[in-house]
């Protein structure tokens, strides 16, 4: 593991997790989630890329168990984080004020497990691509974000940087599209988490930061 500017943050954010609950402040998830929408407005789901303590278990730790298959075709579709995301705030408002005793531990319980088992079936952050709820929020108030990455008419189509993303399916499909539409510029789905390590994978600096 190189350590790079994305590590030190990671685990910067570790740290500030563990000095929540160090502080006796359990439900730290929300806090991170207040962080991570206030990001996303200007720089979108850059606070999943670069911060969010739960993403980097799975990358940095979860991968080393994870088969890397590919996820099914029903996670992969448009409207399944969106969904998702009704379900789980269902469950967490039947938590909240059901009475549920530790209803927020609980919930937090069941994500980390969640996050695991997809980890180990499937790629390591599935989880943060089709599920997380708050990846979703973060999306949705991200549209109009003046950080996209693009990529440009220099792709050639390899997919060296599909191999190096850390969500691959949501990059793949923006160079299937790019193809479709007979090249010019593609901006990367609003789920993207920003991590740039397809940036430094492509070898004809085709992707980037305000590419159009």
């Amino acid at each position: 593991m190189k350590f790079n500017k994305r590590v030190i943050s990671q685990i910067t954010g570790i740290i500030f997790t563990v000095f929540l609950i160090s502080l006796g402040i359990y439900n730290f998830n929300f806090i991170l989630v207040a962080m991570g929408t206030l990001v996303a407005i200007f720089y979108g789901r850059f606070f999943c890329g670069w911060f969010c303590p739960m993403g980097t278990f799975a990358e940095r730790v979860l991968s080393k168990i994870s088969k890397n298959r590919k996820p099914p075709k029903f996670m992969q579709q448009k409207w399944f984080p969106y969904v998702f995301l009704v379900i789980f705030l269902s469950y967490l408002a039947v938590l909240m004020f059901s009475g549920v005793p530790y209803g927020v531990l609980i919930m937090m319980g069941t994500v980390a497990l969640t996050s695991i088992v997809l980890a180990a079936l499937y790629r390591p952050r599935t989880w943060c691509e089709f599920f997380c709820p708050w990846g979703t929020i973060m999306s949705l108030v991200s549209f109009k974000s003046g950080k996209k990455i693009s990529i440009d008419d220099r792709c050639k189509g390899c997919k060296l940087c599909v191999k190096s993303c850390n969500i691959p399916n949501q990059l793949s499909k923006s160079i299937d599209e790019r193809k479709k539409s007979d090249g010019g510029t593609v901006e990367l789905s609003d789920r993207c988490i920003k991590c740039t390590e397809c940036i430094t994978a492509c070898p004809h600096n085709a992707i980037g930061f305000d590419k159009k």
